[in-house]
C-alpha cells in the first residue's frame, strides 16, 4: 500500500512538472553567433529552422551580447564596434543593436554613442526590465557607470550607478552587478 502511494505521488509530481513545462511560453532561441574573419571584419550569423542570414560588420568588434532589449520576446543582438560616424569623425567605440525579424538580421538601433564615449557595455535583465549598463569616460577623464533602457526608438538614460571614479573602481562595480 505504501509503495502504491509513493509511486502515485511520484507519478503525480511527474505529471505536475510536465504540465508546468508544457504551459511555459515557447521562446525560440535561434542560433546567433559572431564569426570573426580578421580584426576588422566580422559577420553576425542568424540560423533558424529554415534560414541562415548574415550581416557583415567591417569594423573591429569589442563586445557581443544577446538579450531582449526591447522586451518583445525575441532575442536582440548587441554589438560593440569601433568606428567613426557621420556626426562624430573620431574613431570610437559604438553600440549597434540588431533585431531578428522573421529570420533576418535587421538594424534596430545603430547609435553613434551614449551620453559619453563608451568604454564597455553589457545587457542586464533587472527587476525593472531589460537594461544596458555602460562604462563611459567623463569629460574630465574619469569614468561613470550608467544604465539605459529601450524607448520607442533608441536607448533612454535611466540612471547613473556611479560618476567621477577611476577605471578600476568602475570596472569592479561593472563586473559585480
Amino acid at each position: 500500500m505504501i509503495r502504491i502511494v509513493k509511486n502515485s505521488l511520484g507519478l503525480l509530481c511527474i505529471v505536475a512538472v510536465c504540465l508546468i513545462v508544457a504551459c511555459q511560453p515557447k521562446v525560440k532561441y535561434p542560433d546567433i553567433q559572431l564569426i570573426s574573419i580578421n580584426d576588422t571584419l566580422h559577420i553576425i550569423q542568424l540560423k533558424t529552422d529554415s534560414t541562415t542570414n548574415r550581416w557583415t560588420l567591417p569594423y573591429p568588434v569589442y563586445q557581443f551580447q544577446l538579450g531582449d532589449i526591447d522586451q518583445d520576446g525575441s532575442t536582440d543582438i548587441l554589438v560593440g564596434v569601433v568606428k567613426r560616424t557621420h556626426f562624430d569623425t573620431l574613431v570610437r567605440k559604438r553600440l549597434f543593436i540588431f533585431k531578428n525579424f522573421e529570420g533576418y538580421i535587421r538594424p534596430l538601433w545603430m547609435g553613434s554613442g551614449l551620453g559619453q564615449p563608451i568604454s564597455d557595455f553589457r545587457f542586464l535583465q533587472t527587476s525593472q526590465g531589460a537594461r544596458i549598463r555602460s562604462i563611459e569616460r567623463e569629460r574630465n577623464g574619469k569614468f561613470l557607470l550608467a544604465e539605459y533602457k529601450w524607448a520607442q526608438f533608441g536607448l533612454d538614460f535611466t540612471k547613473y550607478i556611479v560618476r567621477n571614479t577611476d577605471s578600476i573602481k568602475a570596472l569592479q562595480i561593472f563586473m559585480k552587478e
